[in-house]
């Protein structure tokens, strides 16, 4: 029996319906497959370009630490490095750094020096450890903040270390930054540890990197460096943002090994994840295996689970295929615009950082950029100091007839904030999107010179957005793009808004660089115009002091003779106070020379041999009468002579101010002197009874003009300890304090009995 025709168009009709379903459910199921592949794949990217991103940061602020440690030609101390890296605010921009250090080469025989130097700083306690004979130490001087967990880390020799050291090697022969393998580091001195690296950078003589392998050798200072624990580390990088559907863990190495695990995903993957991946990162040049998987959660997005179900619904299946191939067609171009616009910000970011602390580098790379990727030209302005101008601060087009022109007009033209269009979005922090610009309109409405331009090099599209620092708009970003080219869409302005907030980040950062470089050239500038004043006033007043001391000392013994005849006893008392003051004027005067001389580093000492016990007796010899009005006894115990190579003026000078600071403020206490010596080391105690000293004042003292009570109970420039201390290392040896408030205070001098000549 025949079929009707209308049958079999039905039969055809469920044939092409089961094939076309047969078609569509093979093609989505495959779909489906490759968007999981591509939703992982975008993952993994994003862990990738997360913590590359911090640690490229990390390593700027290390290279800025170089800089600034390269550029003191005397050698930076703790204070100035604690002061820097406090500029950093690493706690707060930087979570998961532990710090940023620095470490000095030293030979066996500069550790000592090395040491007494850090704790004549102020790093107190310190001492280099471990104590094992070695070619050459890399002690931890400096590294802040100084928390309980970085005290524990001073002193520490990193280079005995195999895992360090191969970093520090790499480090110093190639000039770049190096990463560590997995260490435990020194800080974790808690029961939980972390596993931990290092990043370390190499400073040379001169800041500059050598030209060759041996003088990269034989030129290195030291390093800076940052100590990372893994766990922090992440948590800096990521927050409380969670991965739930992919799981990662961290090995150091190119190798998935157990005994190289760095971090272990608080996600945990199934044992057959649907999708896996282990990818290699470069690490400062230290390999690192990333083995990520997809967890539970990533195949229950997933769409492959569905096609059970869609075998049974053939007729329904088409509306289905089709709605799911635009949705997918959709997800897919979004994934794929997400996936640039990612691209984009993170390769942006990656050039701001390359520009570092250079402002004009820094303008030149923003604009730049973004006219290679987003548009024809790119210009941005800056809100002027009074804030009531934009000023153009760098433009770029890719034809460089164009960006000539365009610098030439703007660089003439100062926009009022608040007027025409790219000020009115300077004013309210509101960008402007042009998709489709109308020359006609343009021309009709510009002035006259800008004409000539734009019939040259015509605009079809641009767009403008503000530049935000957190408190306010420090100026412009525009990007525009020729007639014919794709216009921009509130896309792409979301886009280059992005970029706007890492291009002002980056922005602030170099313009507080500068202000720091000027702070610290007006710093400078500041103290030597202080030292010179202080040489010549010193000098200056010490003639008519010396001339006005030899005037009342004559008419002090002609009144003591009688040779004046019988004056008031309050008329001579009062004369011998005015002596008194002139011979305080004379030793304020003293130490301001002092301290001119130190400045200019002309202190000479003249060696001599010198009796430790003779010399100290004579200044309590010279302190008799001042001893007596403030009711001081002074006990000396000098058990054995002590003689030794030194200055006898310049020692009379120390002890002389640390009796007269006993005195001062131990009035009415007994002083003990105490005098010793051990292994060719002199030691001097002198011990008073008085108000003492806080411990937070303990290094702060022996500055220059330095004081730990008020000037108004307590007379004197601050100067005598900071005096004392120069000279002291001018032998070669250290001066320090012990004290305890209202119990009193010891100050301990250590001299080498021997000395190399003149210092």
């Amino acid at each position: 029996m025949r079929r009707s025709p209308g049958t079999t168009h039905a039969y055809w009709l469920v044939g092409i319906v089961a094939a076309t379903t047969v078609v569509v459910l093979l093609g989505f199921h495959q779909l489906a497959r490759e968007r999981d592949a591509m939703r992982f794949r975008n993952a993994t990217e994003a862990v990738q370009d997360s913590i590359r991103a911090r640690l490229d940061a990390h390593v700027a602020i290390l290279l800025a630490t170089r800089g600034q440690v390269a550029s003191d030609p005397d050698g930076i101390d703790v204070h100035s490095f604690r002061t820097f890296v406090g500029y950093l605010d690493l706690p707060a921009r930087y979570p998961g750094i532990l710090g940023v250090g620095f470490t000095r080469r030293l030979r066996p025989h500069e550790v000592e020096a090395a040491v007494a130097e850090t704790i004549a700083h102020g790093q107190v306690p310190f001492r280099v450890w471990p104590a094992e004979p070695r070619d050459e130490v890399h002690a931890i001087l400096f590294l802040e903040p100084l928390d309980r967990r970085n005290q524990a880390a001073l002193g520490y020799d990193m280079f005995t270390d195999p895992v360090r050291r191969e970093a520090m090697a790499r480090a110093r022969d190639t000039g770049e930054p190096a990463a560590s393998g997995k260490v435990t580091l020194v800080q974790e001195i808690d029961d939980q540890k972390q596993a931990g690296f290092l990043i370390y950078v190499p400073v040379y003589e001169g800041g500059a990197r050598p030209s060759t392998l041996d003088e990269r050798r034989e030129k290195l200072v030291g390093f800076v460096y940052s100590p990372f624990r893994m766990e922090d580390l992440l948590r800096g990088v990521f927050g409380t943002q969670a991965y739930p559907r992919i799981a990662f863990d961290i090995y150091d190495g190119p190798q998935v090994q157990p005994e190289a695990l760095m971090h272990r995903g608080v996600v945990r993957a199934p044992d057959a994840p649907r999708a896996r991946s282990v990818v290699q990162m470069d690490i400062a040049g230290r390999p690192w295996s990333i083995d990520m998987r997809s967890t539970a959660a990533f195949a229950a997005s997933s769409t492959i689970p569905v096609f059970p179900w869609l075998v049974g619904l053939a007729v329904l299946l088409n509306v289905a295929f089709c709605v799911a191939m635009y949705a997918q067609v959709r997800a897919r171009r979004r994934e794929d615009a997400a996936r640039q616009r990612l691209a984009v910000l993170a390769d942006s970011s990656q050039r701001f950082s390359e520009a570092q602390l250079d402002l004009p580098l820094v303008l030149r790379t923003i604009t730049r950029e973004l006219a290679h990727r987003l548009g024809d030209s790119c210009t941005i302005n800056l809100v002027d100091e009074t804030g009531a101008f934009l000023e153009l601060a760098e433009t770029c087009h890719v034809d460089p007839a164009a960006e000539t022109s365009l610098r030439e007009l703007l660089a003439r033209e100062r926009i009022p904030v608040g007027e025409t269009s790219v000020g009115k979005v300077a004013a309210t922090g509101t960008p402007l999107l042009v998709p489709v610009v109308s020359m006609e309109a343009m021309l009709a409405s510009t002035r006259p010179e800008y004409r000539d331009h734009l019939r040259r090099f015509p605009v079809g599209s641009l767009v403008t957005v503000p530049l935000r620092s957190p408190e306010r708009v420090i100026g412009t970003l525009t990007a525009s793009r020729r007639p014919g080219d794709r216009a921009f869409t509130v896309d792409d302005q979301q886009l280059l808004a992005d970029i706007s907030d890492r291009a002002a980040f980056a922005i602030e950062n170099a313009r507080l660089a500068d202000r720091l470089r000027d702070a610290m050239r007006d710093a400078q500038q500041a103290v030597r115009i202080r030292d010179e004043f202080l040489a010549i006033a010193g000098h200056e007043l010490r003639t008519p002091i010396t001339a006005l001391q030899l005037q009342i000392d004559g008419i002090v013994r002609q009144a003591e003779k009688g040779a004046l005849g019988s004056l008031p006893p309050r008329v001579v008392e009062r004369l011998r106070k005015a002596q008194g003051h002139v011979e305080r004027l004379e030793v304020l005067i003293a130490g301001l020379l002092d301290v001119s001389r130190i400045a200019a580093g002309k202190l000479a000492v003249h060696r001599e041999e010198v009796e430790l016990a003779a010399l100290i007796s004579d200044v309590i010899d010279r302190f008799t009468e001042p001893l007596g009005r403030a009711g001081c006894v002074v006990a000396m115990h000098a058990p054995a002579p002590v003689v030794g190579e030194w200055d006898r003026l310049r020692l009379d000078q120390v002890f002389s101010n640390l009796l007269g600071n006993a005195i001062k403020y131990g009035a009415g206490k007994p002083i003990d002197i105490s005098i010793g010596c051990d292994d060719g080391t002199a030691r001097v105690a002198v011990r008073d009874q008085g108000i003492g000293v806080p411990p937070e004042d303990a290094s702060r003292i022996f500055g220059r003009f330095e004081r730990a009570v008020s000037d108004r109970n307590y007379g004197g420039l601050g100067l005598g300890l900071w005096i004392s201390r120069e000279i002291v290392h001018a032998f070669g040896g250290t001066i320090h304090i012990t004290s305890e408030l209202g119990a009193g205070s010891t100050f301990t001098v250590e001299l080498p009995l021997q000395g190399d000549g003149d210092a």
